[in-house]
């Protein structure tokens, strides 16, 4: 939602005083997914939420080797961050931490 994006940017600056706002969807599967980095400790790809598929790019990521690729579901946290890369400006999510989805 475009709107929601744009007050969530009305939000910073962000900071120690400020975090940034941290969202979850219970049930996320990955579209694509690669690792990258010196240590392959960083990994982007797309994730298909409940609404669309979202590009996504992870940075440390705490659940890095919680992900099997038999988990068909995953617990995504993320908060959304404007990207100006290469000449281009687009909308992606940063995963800040992902779960396997355990039904109980």
């Amino acid at each position: 939602n475009p709107l929601l994006l744009k007050n969530i940017l009305q939000l910073e600056p962000t900071g120690e005083g400020n975090p940034k706002p941290i969202f979850y969807d219970s049930d996320v599967s990955f579209v694509s997914l690669k690792r990258f980095g010196q240590n392959f400790n960083h990994l982007r790809g797309v994730i298909r939420g409940r609404y669309k598929n979202l590009p996504f790019i992870g940075f440390n990521l705490k659940g890095l080797n919680r992900i099997v690729s038999d988990e068909p579901v995953y617990r995504f946290f993320y908060t959304p961050m404007f990207d100006q890369y290469n000449g281009s400006n687009t909308w992606k999510i940063r995963a800040m931490d992902i779960w396997q989805y355990h039904q109980t």
